[in-house]
């Protein structure tokens, strides 16, 4: 089950992703002009880009409660020697998403 979540999760983490261009004026401002919306239509997309901002966070909230967990209970079966290489396992990748956000 936590599986099935998690896929669902990081799907919809992945298409919002994909979806946001920059932050939300960003975004805005650029689908306005790719797809020449009217204003209206323009109300009517930031309406929808308030909205799914407030999802999207709840659902990084919820996916790193459920990440956090897992590195948890990950922890747990291994023996000390293992959790020592789990961590640098980890701190390596968190590292290399840091690099990976930052554009460096």
């Amino acid at each position: 089950m936590k599986k099935i979540i998690l896929c669902l999760m990081l799907s919809t983490l992945s298409i919002s992703s994909f979806a946001s261009h920059g932050n939300q004026n960003n975004r805005l401002e650029h689908m306005s002009a790719i797809l020449q919306l009217t204003e209206t239509q323009q109300t009517q997309l930031k309406a929808i880009i308030d909205k799914t901002a407030t999802q999207r966070h709840a659902l990084r909230k919820a996916m790193h409660s459920l990440h956090e967990s897992t590195n948890h209970d990950i922890r747990e079966i291994l023996s000390p020697k293992q959790q020592q290489k789990f961590d640098k396992m980890k701190a390596k990748r968190k590292a290399k998403q840091a690099k990976k956000h930052h554009g460096e």
